[in-house]
């Protein structure tokens, strides 16, 4: 489904800000595309990420359903969280796990949205590791939708250089799939790779795996 997002306002330090605008230089011709590589010890980047807070921003959305544009709202939560390599969720005792643990930036995006007479509410979330020199994909996105039809789930969860993906749904041509495919660079992670390094992310043409 195509979208699209209109900014309403967000709460933001001027270190944060500043990223954004060295991001407006044009990109050098001869530049590769690449997948972003993280210098963990930015000193604004840890204080803004590691103060036990999270970044929330609200848009103003027009979701395209049914060959109609509907109006709605979507809201993108960031925060930093530990989180198991083994199992790929969030650790609950961090100072046990050991090797098992690394960092991750996540993002909770929902939208949410009416088609005539009943609403559709839409979930996603994407862990990226901070330390993208040591950790080079996003281990696991999930999406999941709900309306008054019924219900739509999917994860991926990388699994050395493969994503493997689970799709559950209601639609008959959907159905319940199990898949695996190359690991890459994931469309649903550019918000987090956004905010862990702008000037980092690809240029040019450049091989996406598609919103889930």
């Amino acid at each position: 489904m195509m979208d699209k997002l209109k900014f309403k306002g967000f709460l933001i330090p001027g270190a944060v800000l500043m990223m954004f605008a060295w991001g407006c230089n044009s990109p050098k011709s001869d530049q590769k595309p690449e997948l972003p590589v993280v210098n963990a010890t930015n000193s604004q980047f840890n204080q803004y990420w590691y103060a036990g807070k999270a970044e929330i921003t609200s848009y103003e959305l027009k979701q395209s359903r049914y060959g109609e544009v509907h109006n709605g709202e979507a809201v993108l939560i960031f925060v930093t969280e530990p989180f198991s390599k083994s199992d790929q969720v969030k650790l609950d005792y961090p100072g046990q796990a050991g090797d098992d643990k690394m960092t991750v930036l996540k993002l909770n995006y929902t939208k949410n949205f009416n088609t005539g007479i009943y609403p559709y509410s839409m979930m996603l979330s994407a862990f990226t590791p901070v330390d993208t020199y040591n950790y080079k994909y996003t281990p696991k996105v999930t999406a999941s939708i709900q309306e008054w039809c019924g219900q739509v789930y999917t994860q991926m969860n990388l699994n050395k250089n493969k994503y493997q993906i689970n799709a559950y749904s209601y639609f008959q041509q959907e159905g319940d799939k199990s898949f695996a495919s190359p690991a890459g660079f994931i469309e649903d992670e550019i918000f987090n790779r956004i905010r862990l390094d702008l000037n980092s992310l690809p240029v040019g043409e450049v091989e996406l795996i598609p919103v889930l």
